[in-house]
């Protein structure tokens, strides 16, 4: 497990690592998964195109969201060595996914997985 003593607010840890967009306005609705006790909660999320997921470091440690096939990873410089480049606790990334299909994702930190279901409607 890592330790991560870093703490950034949501709009910093975008500004300064990148990747993702904060929580637009008005997307109140929009899923959010919590990273609490090394899992994401819930595991699974269904949306429609074009919807937005949020997810949120609830946990004392770093985190990352990172697809298992390598198409998006919300901090691609997090590693053991590099702590301040994870997500931290607090934290928030966000990803918009544009077509139907089935993204599994993990945690480089810990290794804990979800899903994010796009099914139309």
């Amino acid at each position: 497990m890592w330790r991560g003593g870093l703490r950034l607010s949501a709009g910093l840890m975008v500004a300064v690592l990148g990747g993702g967009t904060p929580n637009p306005a008005g997307a109140a609705s929009a899923p959010r998964v919590k990273i609490t006790h090394g899992k994401f909660t819930p595991a699974e999320v269904r949306i429609a195109p074009g919807d937005t997921v949020t997810w949120v470091n609830d946990d004392h440690d770093v985190h990352t969201v990172t697809a298992d096939d390598g198409s998006f990873d919300s901090h691609p410089d997090c590693r053991e060595d590099a702590p301040e480049e994870c997500l931290a606790e607090g934290g928030t990334w966000s990803r918009m996914f544009a077509e139907p299909g089935r993204y599994p994702y993990h945690s480089k930190t810990e290794g804990q997985k979800g899903v994010v279901l796009v099914t139309q409607s």
